[in-house]
């Protein structure tokens, strides 16, 4: 898979619209954006992201996706509306690789969306190279993987959960200079630490920063397991937390 070059298939209900949307993703480097023909017989894909209309796809589209779940399974995707959208009865999906545009006629809150993607997904090919080489080199033992402004923490904890990897990861928010660490064995989060908590209130706390850098090492001295709960679901928990919070924001503001 090349970090360059993402594949991104468009499934709108409306060509012009569709074709809005291909033009706005065109502008990052990494993306390669594909407008999907819903009247096809057999679907076009899998792409590395898809881009999906929600609310009303019509029974077209809907029919289109029933065929790219069939064919793909589970796939990354960006749906133009929330979990409630119809869509959702005829697509494969998964809380952990949706990320969902409830203010789907933003074409910045799309590019947004589409940006922490790709994202994700050229810090796992990256890493997937790193691994590759780090065979070929045993003396290599950490990974810099560097300044990601739109990997958010959860998808880096998803991205090494779900490789299996051992280590520890070195977490620093450049807006504030905190600091924390993340400790993985075999894809199973055991512990994590920050100056004002640990476990799992740590790594909840963690999981509210933003434009974070990272390092990952192989070797680390053995932790105790503070943490009880799979990743997925504290990672489910910090995204309540995080709505909650912004809900009252947006009240005491209003």
């Amino acid at each position: 898979m090349s970090t360059s070059a993402f594949t991104i298939g468009i499934a709108l209900r409306s060509r012009s619209s569709a074709e809005w949307v291909e033009l706005a993703l065109s502008a990052d480097a990494r993306a390669r954006p594909v407008i999907v023909d819903p009247q096809s017989a057999l679907p076009e894909g899998p792409f590395d992201l898809l881009v999906v209309e929600g609310r009303q796809p019509g029974a077209t589209l809907l029919h289109w996706c029933g065929l790219y779940s069939n064919a793909f399974g589970v796939r990354p995707m960006v749906v133009l509306g929330d979990k409630r959208s119809t869509v959702l009865s005829n697509l494969a999906w998964s809380e952990s690789t949706t990320i969902f545009v409830q203010d789907e006629k933003s074409i910045e809150a799309l590019r947004d969306a589409v940006e922490n993607r790709l994202a994700a997904l050229a810090a796992a090919a990256s890493a997937e190279t790193a691994e590759k080489q780090e065979h070929l080199d045993p003396n290599q033992k950490s990974k810099r993987l560097g300044y990601l402004s739109s990997l958010h923490v959860g998808d880096l904890i998803q991205m090494l959960c779900m490789n299996q990897w051992t280590g520890c990861v070195d977490v620093e928010e450049l807006a504030t200079g905190r600091r924390g660490q993340i400790f993985i064995n075999g894809g199973i989060l055991v512990h994590s630490l920050t100056p004002a908590a640990e476990g799992e209130q740590a790594c909840l706390e963690m999981l509210g920063w933003t434009r974070c850098q990272y390092r990952f090492d192989e070797e680390f001295p053995l932790s105790p397991q503070t943490i009880f709960r799979r990743w997925d679901k504290i990672i489910f928990e910090a995204a309540i937390m995080r709505d909650e919070s912004e809900g009252k924001a947006v009240a005491s503001g209003s």
